[in-house]
């Protein structure tokens, strides 16, 4: 099945979202190893890289009923984010409000592709929007929880600074 010009430019869309998906999925994976023993923040960073998972999955189906090839690789600023989480962890081991920084910034990252992809000129059929709708209501939501989080972490460790 040959694609049009409108199918390329919705592969290509789709795609970009993927290595999102990817780049999350890998930069909650490096969350979760560096977190520590704070099963909570292992639990949530554990549960968003599947999320991912789910969600690159969906775009794949996508891609491929449109005729197009799945990109499963991840971007130069998506491995970036990953070694300067790495070098944070090497200077504060364990550190549950840098790592939640990061994430923050990484949801907030996929938020922007979203809201550029689906204001795009790019037709995009009314089944597919709908998941990508709900994909980006679901990473407003992570990344709800990740500021809640990180919020706790800095008031406690504000707190106990207070007494030191």
């Amino acid at each position: 099945m040959g694609t049009s010009e409108t199918n390329k430019d919705l592969i290509i869309m789709l795609n970009d979202l993927a290595i999102i998906h990817n780049d999350r999925k890998e930069g909650y994976k490096k969350a979760e190893m560096q977190v520590g023993n704070n099963s909570d923040l292992q639990s949530i960073f554990k549960d968003k890289s599947q999320q991912s998972t789910g969600f690159s999955n969906e775009l794949k189906l996508h891609i491929q009923v449109l005729g197009g090839n799945f990109n499963e690789e991840t971007s130069l600023a998506g491995k970036l984010l990953r070694t300067w989480m790495s070098i944070k962890n090497t200077v504060k081991p364990n550190d549950s409000t840098s790592i939640l920084d990061s994430c923050e910034f990484g949801e907030d990252a996929a938020i922007k592709a979203y809201d550029y992809a689906l204001r795009s000129n790019t037709e995009i059929p009314a089944q597919i929007r709908q998941h990508l709708l709900e994909q980006q209501t679901a990473i407003k939501k992570s990344n709800d929880l990740i500021k809640k989080y990180r919020d706790l972490n800095l008031n406690h460790f504000n707190y106990n600074k207070s007494f030191t």
